[in-house]
């Protein structure tokens, strides 16, 4: 069998072989096929270092490491291996187109928690601002309590005072004394006159008279036998 013959079966064998054990390795087992993949690829087997460099390419039982795919890769084909040949002819190509393909995927992401942030911080802010309106919704009604409460004790103070001020001028108006004029100020202010003393003549004319009507009531009465 020919050299190109080999690689040929070979390649057939690893697009054959390689997907199912990929899809059916657990990651137990697919860390122990790095560990013996890698073991034969130190000892310069190509077959081995073209598995091994997939296995960084596709991140199996490893972390996805391109440098060191790429690495195996270049000494497999070295020594000739076809398929790490025709895989290194298209490195460059894959390897951008992959590279584009993550810088978009790191992209969209990126926007997308953008935007999530974004919505996020709207509906933040749309909360606050309708707190902040219900609390100064609030505040103003309790302002306009307040004063109208203000106001109608303003009121009741005013209305109370007028009455009391009614009150007092009502019982001041029964306490004083009518006004009088001022001829009547002047007669009240004047001296009562004194009646003169009566002449001595007329006094008898009166007792005289008095005796006739009564004889009862004058001095003489009580010796007189008719007034006992």
């Amino acid at each position: 069998m020919t050299r190109i013959h080999r690689a040929g079966l070979a390649l057939l064998l690893t697009a054959l072989v390689v997907p199912a054990a990929h899809a059916q390795t657990s990651p137990d087992e697919a860390d122990q096929r790095l560990v013996a993949q890698m073991a034969k690829a130190l000892t310069n087997d190509a077959p081995s270092q073209y598995e091994l460099a997939r296995m960084y390419e596709k991140g199996v039982g490893t972390p996805r490491d391109l440098r060191l795919a790429h690495l195996w890769y270049t000494k497999s084909a070295k020594q000739g291996y076809a398929p790490a040949v025709e895989r290194l002819a298209t490195w460059d190509a894959d390897i951008e187109k992959v590279e584009r393909a993550e810088k978009q995927r790191v992209e969209q992401e990126e926007r997308a928690r953008q935007q999530a942030q974004a919505a996020r911080q709207a509906k933040e802010r749309a909360a606050q601002e309708a707190k902040a309106k219900q609390q100064a919704e609030a505040e103003a009604r309790a302002a306009a309590r307040t004063r109208q409460q203000s106001e109608a004790a303003a009121k009741a103070a005013s209305e109370r005072a007028m009455r009391q001020e009614a009150a007092k001028r009502k019982q001041a108006a029964h306490a004083e004394p009518p006004a009088t004029t001022p001829v009547a100020a002047k007669a009240a202010a004047e001296p009562a006159p004194v009646p003169a003393a009566e002449k001595p003549e007329a006094k008898a004319d009166a007792e005289k008279a008095e005796f006739s009507a009564n004889p009862c009531k004058g001095p003489s009465a009580k010796f007189m036998s008719t007034c006992r």
